[in-house]
């Protein structure tokens, strides 16, 4: 998409792209873009005044067209930190560009429920505090349901969570098969998709109609993760006791 626009943006303008798929069809559409750190350095001329000056500019057009075809910028960017990158030979139109990005991907597509982006100003992936906007849908997120009690909830726009529905399908049965097992008060769960374990585990009722767990707690290093997890336990606070805790990495371990 970015090839065919007739305009001076470069090819490396979406620095990563995902998109997550719902039970229900739905998709959910986020890019990072990759933008300019100094809107004055958009192009070939400041290129050329800052760090050419000895060349005429013929031969300055003709070594950034070289530059560009060969790469040679983004493959020696790290022997030399003020060296300029391919993404500053172009013009910064991400602003201008965003609603004809919309349109073309939902004629495409027509399930996608949300297109959102983030933003980089180099080729790192942004922290997780970076903030998400939203292009298109109603809110930064996608619903699921949980195996166990159809209850709804939600998972962010950028959490890596419910991305293989097979086999979860396949965890689930075999989880069930170890509750049947061993049940107790306590159900401690963990990793991407607790929200689903906690919530479809958590309500389980038994044969007499009792709840198998009394609490679950529910712990992770992931921020995003746990946000999406308190959002959800607060949700179904009436069916699930939920206790939800952020550790860092070595409390964790």
């Amino acid at each position: 998409w970015v090839m065919v626009c007739d305009l001076n943006v470069s090819p490396n303008m979406f620095r990563e792209v995902m998109v997550k798929t719902s039970r229900d069809g739905t998709m959910l559409f986020r890019v990072t873009v990759l933008r300019n750190a100094d809107p004055n350095k958009s192009n070939g001329q400041n290129y050329h005044e800052e760090n050419n000056n000895n060349t005429n500019d013929g031969d300055e057009m003709k070594n950034i067209e070289d530059s560009e075809r060969n790469r040679n910028v983004n493959r020696n960017k790290n022997k030399n930190k003020n060296s300029p990158t391919i993404e500053e030979y172009y013009e910064d139109k991400w602003d201008e560009l965003k609603q004809p990005f919309v349109t073309h991907m939902i004629d495409l597509f027509p399930s996608i429920a949300c297109i959102c982006y983030n933003e980089t100003t180099n080729r790192a992936r942004p922290s997780k505090d970076v903030p998400l906007h939203l292009l298109y849908g109603p809110a930064l997120h996608t619903t699921e349901t949980t195996h166990t009690g159809n209850l709804p909830y939600i998972t962010g726009a950028d959490t890596f969570c419910e991305v293989n529905h097979e086999v979860e399908d396949i965890q689930n049965e075999q989880k069930v098969k170890w509750i049947d097992m061993y049940q107790g008060a306590l159900l401690l769960c963990t990793g991407r998709d607790m929200s689903s374990w906690a919530l479809g585990f958590g309500s389980m009722l038994n044969k007499q109609g009792e709840k198998v767990f009394a609490e679950v707690v529910a712990v992770s290093h992931c921020p995003l993760v746990i946000r999406d997890t308190a959002v959800n336990c607060d949700r179904h606070a009436d069916k699930v006791k939920c206790t939800v805790l952020h550790l860092l990495k070595p409390e964790y371990a």
